[in-house]
C-alpha cells in the first residue's frame, strides 16, 4: 500500500489479458493431468479398458475442452477496451 501512495501502479489491459490467458493454459493443462491419472488409475486394473473408464475419459477431456473453448472464443482484450477500461 506504500507504494501505491506516490503514484498508481499502471496496468494495461494486454497484459491482464494475456496474463490471465497464460493461467487458464496453465489451470487447463492441470485438468487434462488430473484426467490422464485418473484414468490411468481405472485402466491398470484386471479390468483394462472399460465403459467405466471410457465415460470420465470423454467426460473430463470433453470438460477441458469445452471450458478452453469457452474461455479463448471471446476477445477479452477488445471486450475490455469497449467498456472504457485502460
Amino acid at each position: 500500500m506504500l507504494a501505491e501512495r506516490r503514484s498508481p501502479t499502471p496496468w494495461h489491459t494486454r497484459h491482464i489479458a494475456e496474463r490471465h490467458g497464460l493461467l487458464v493454459i496453465i489451470t487447463l493443462g492441470g485438468g487434462v493431468l488430473g484426467t490422464v491419472v485418473a484414468l490411468s488409475a481405472l485402466v491398470h486394473t484386471e479390468h483394462g479398458w472399460t465403459l467405466d473408464a471410457a465415460l470420465p475419459a470423454v467426460a473430463g477431456v470433453g470438460l477441458t475442452f469445452s471450458l478452453w473453448w469457452m474461455y479463448f472464443v471471446v476477445p477479452w482484450v477488445r471486450c475490455w477496451r469497449d467498456t472504457g477500461s485502460t
